[in-house]
C-alpha cells in the first residue's frame, strides 16, 4: 500500500486527493502496526487491502459523479510548493520514483501551461473526443503522425464528409 501511497503524492502534485491521501495514511499505519505470521499473511492482508481501497476510490467516484464535480486542481502555486517538497524528499522514494519526479521536472512547464491560463482546461479530452467523432479511421491514424499533422486540416474535414 506504500506504493498507493507514492502514487497518489504525485498525483497529488496537479490535483487535491486530500480523501484518498487520508485513506492511504490510515491503511499504511494500520499495516505498519500489524505482526504478520509469514509471508502468506501478509501477502492475503495486502490482497484484501488493496480490494478495499479501490473499492474505496471508485465510491469516490460516483460520489462525484453523482454531485457532478472533478477533483480540485491545484493552483500553480500550490502545485509548485509540493513538487518541491517531493524534490526535497526525492532521496527517500525508489529510483523509478525520482526518475519520475525528474522528469516531471524537466516538463514542468508543459505540466502546469494550464494552471496559467484562465479557464484552460487540464486535459484535451475535449478535442479528442471532436476528432474521434467526427473523423473516420484512417484519418484519425494519420493524425499519429508527423506527416498527418502538417496535412491541411481542410483535407481532414473533407475525408470526415
Amino acid at each position: 500500500m506504500k506504493d498507493e501511497l507514492v502514487k497518489y503524492n504525485l498525483f497529488n502534485i496537479f490535483y487535491d486527493p486530500e480523501e484518498v491521501l487520508n485513506y492511504l495514511k490510515d491503511v499504511c499505519k494500520e499495516e505498519a502496526s500489524m505482526s504478520f505470521k509469514d509471508r502468506n499473511e501478509e501477502h492475503e492482508w495486502r490482497k484484501k487491502a488493496k480490494i478495499r481501497f479501490y473499492d474505496f476510490l471508485h465510491e469516490q467516484e460516483l460520489l462525484r459523479r453523482r454531485a457532478h464535480k472533478n477533483l480540485r486542481l491545484r493552483t500553480y502555486y500550490e502545485s509548485y510548493v509540493i513538487m518541491n517538497r517531493l524534490l526535497n524528499n526525492s532521496h527517500s522514494f525508489s529510483p523509478i520514483v525520482q526518475r519520475r519526479l525528474d522528469k516531471i521536472q524537466k516538463d514542468w512547464s508543459h505540466f502546469t501551461a494550464f494552471q496559467r491560463v484562465d479557464d484552460a482546461s487540464a486535459t484535451n479530452n475535449a478535442i479528442e473526443n471532436y476528432y474521434s467523432a467526427s473523423l473516420k479511421g484512417q484519418s484519425k491514424k494519420q493524425l499519429r503522425t508527423d506527416r498527418g499533422i502538417n496535412l491541411p486540416h481542410e483535407a481532414l474535414i473533407d475525408e470526415a464528409f
